[in-house]
C-alpha cells in the first residue's frame, strides 16, 4: 500500500518528482491532529547554503526517511 498521491494528478506528480530529485528535506513537528507547525527557516537555510563538504561536516548522520503520509495540495 502506497501513501503517496495518485500518479498522473498534478498533486501525485509533483510529489514524486520531488522525491526523486530533492537532495534535502526539511522535517516540521505536526499537532496531535497533524497539522504542521513548521519553524522560520530562513536563517538556518542561509547557513547551511555553503559547500557540500560544510553540509556534510555539519550534518553528517545520514536518516531513513518512512512516509506515513503526505499533505499538501
Amino acid at each position: 500500500m502506497t501513501v503517496l498521491p495518485a500518479a498522473g494528478t498534478p498533486f501525485g506528480d509533483r510529489v514524486r518528482e520531488r522525491l526523486a530529485d530533492e537532495q534535502v528535506i526539511w522535517l516540521t513537528t505536526v499537532g496531535a491532529d497533524g497539522t504542521p507547525q513548521p519553524a522560520k527557516y530562513g536563517e538556518a537555510a542561509a547557513r547551511i547554503g555553503g559547500s557540500p563538504e560544510q553540509f556534510a561536516a555539519l550534518y553528517p548522520t545520514a536518516l531513513e526517511i518512512t512516509l506515513d503520509k503526505v499533505r499538501g495540495f
